[in-house]
């Protein structure tokens, strides 16, 4: 469904973002290589889900859990809602929405 591929472009555009100011402030490269790295894979999988690909669902899908996942101990280890919080709901927001639409994904 067009609505998930703009979702997940969006969520890899914001991922691709944070991992950048993430160097940027602390002089993170492992927070830029992974920012860059989950951003490829996320847009791969937008671009897989213009085309109604089940197997760009499933891996959006798990890549928004992994980052919830991280995001969320992150927050809970720091207790800081910036940007380990924020980058948590987010995903969960994306989570929701894919999940939402995953009547769309069924097998014909």
């Amino acid at each position: 469904m067009i609505l998930n591929a703009i979702i997940v472009l969006i969520y890899a555009t914001i991922v691709l973002i944070g991992g950048i100011i993430g160097f940027a402030q602390a002089n993170s490269l492992v927070s830029l290589i992974m920012g860059t790295v989950f951003a490829a894979l996320l847009i791969g999988c937008g671009l897989a889900l213009f085309k109604n690909s089940i197997l760009g669902y499933y891996i959006s899908f798990g890549l928004a859990l992994i980052l919830t996942l991280f995001f969320s101990y992150r927050y809970i280890l720091t207790l800081k809602f910036l940007p380990s919080g924020n980058m948590a709901i987010l995903s969960i927001l994306v989570l929701i929405a894919l999940f939402a639409n995953r009547r769309f994904y069924q097998p014909n």
